[in-house]
Order: structure tokens, then C-alpha cells, then sequence
């Protein structure tokens, strides 16, 4: 507002506002062993919910929102067109992800279209509207209390950028426009630093000659004690 007025000359000077620190991200991940165990204790309408959170890193409004019209079995991809960016996107599925999409296929009816639903009371299936209290007992009991669904989109992208995933590519199956979001969601992996240090010595001693023996790193005998 400030700034639009100083364009139109109707004051000058801009007041100064001091801009907030940025919060620190979250570190909350899902660990695969507790996966497991969270997809056993959950209910069945919320699994496939977690499954493709997990293996897609897509967020819980767009899960939910998923019709088989999003699904391209032929392309095996999950086609967004109604994303928070505004911009489209595609996910290729495989594996774990493509069993469960097949799964829910076979149990759709045709009243409801959506791709994870819930069976109401009369028989009828339903679109998912809330499942967060289900959400919090469950990770009650699998000693995950603190964990955030959206954790899951932060346990996609850690993962991948341990496993050396191209940082593009995954940026184009969550929507992340800019690699400064893009970070605060990847966890930082002390082993992936220790081998990335472990790689520059290796190339300093194959360019350079080993020089792990110089007068540096020689271990010093101690000598006679003098009086």
C-alpha cells in the first residue's frame, strides 16, 4: 500500500518495516521402518492416503482431491493439473504405489470418483473429509506423537536427496518452483558430508601423491626428559 502511494507521488518517504526472522524448518521425518508400522495400525480408508503421501511427496489436499481422471494408467503418471503453484505436474508411479492406486480402482463406486474415499454408514462411498484425530492416535502408537502429515512431504524429498535423486527432477514431482523452498524441506545427512570429504581426499591423493605421512600429521615421539 506504502509502495503504491510513493509511485503515485502522494508521499515520500516509505516507512520502514523490519521484516520478521524466518522460522527455523521443521526436522520431523518418517522413518521407513515406522511406515511400516504406522500403515498397520492406521484405518484401511487412510492407508492409501499415507502410501501415496510417502511415495509422492504430494500434499494432503491434493491427495484427497484425486480423481481417476487425474490417473493415466497408460503413462502410469499422476497427472495435477490444480496445484498450489498453478502450475501442472505429473508423478510416475511404480511399485508399492501402483498396487495400492490398483487396489482402490477395483473398490471404486461409481457415486464417488475420488481416489481415496471412506465407506459411509449406508454402504456409500464418500470423499475423505477429516482424519486427524485417527491421524494422532495412530502415531501415538508407534511412538511418533509430534508427527505432521505434512512431515511426509519433508521425508520424500530428504530421502531422495540422500539417495542422489536429480534435485530437478524431484522438484518437478513436488512443484517447488525455487531450490530455496526446495531445501528447507531436505534434511541435512552428516554421512553424505563424510563421503563427499572422503571423495576429495581421494582425488587430492591420486592428483597430489598421498601426503598423509608429512610433518604435519607424523605422530612426535617424545624424547628424553631434560632436567
Amino acid at each position: 500500500m506504502f509502495r503504491l502511494a510513493n509511485r503515485d507521488k502522494k508521499i515520500t518517504n516509505l516507512p520502514y518495516f523490519p521484516a520478521l526472522p524466518e522460522s527455523k524448518p521443521r526436522t520431523g521425518t518418517l522413518p521407513q521402518e515406522k511406515y511400516s508400522a504406522l500403515l498397520a495400525v492406521l484405518p484401511p480408508y487412510v492407508r492409501p492416503v499415507l502410501t501415496i503421501a510417502y511415495r509422492t511427496g504430494m500434499r494432503l489436499g491434493e491427495i484427497l482431491g484425486l480423481t481417476w481422471s487425474n490417473i493415466d494408467w497408460m503413462g502410469s503418471v499422476v497427472r495435477l493439473e490444480d496445484t498450489k503453484n498453478g502450475e501442472p505436474r505429473e508423478i510416475p508411479f511404480t511399485g508399492e504405489l501402483e498396487t495400492v492406486l490398483r487396489q482402490q480402482f477395483q473398490k471404486r463406486q461409481e457415486r464417488c470418483d475420488r481416489v481415496c474415499f471412506r465407506v459411509a454408514r449406508c454402504g456409500h462411498a464418500v470423499p475423505i473429509r477429516d482424519f486427524r484425530h485417527a491421524w494422532h492416535r495412530a502415531c501415538r502408537d508407534v511412538d511418533l506423537p509430534a508427527l505432521l502429515f505434512h512431515d511426509l512431504r519433508r521425508t520424500f524429498i530428504s530421502d531422495a536427496e540422500h539417495a542422489g535423486a536429480p534435485r530437478g527432477e524431484i522438484m518437478k514431482c513436488t512443484g517447488h518452483l525455487t531450490e530455496s523452498v526446495y531445501k528447507r524441506y531436505a534434511i541435512e545427512n552428516r554421512e553424505r558430508r563424510r563421503q563427499a570429504l572422503a571423495q576429495l581426499d581421494t582425488y587430492r591423493a591420486e592428483k597430489f601423491g598421498d601426503n598423509s605421512g608429512t610433518e604435519c600429521t607424523k605422530i612426535v615421539q617424545p624424547g628424553p626428559a631434560v632436567n
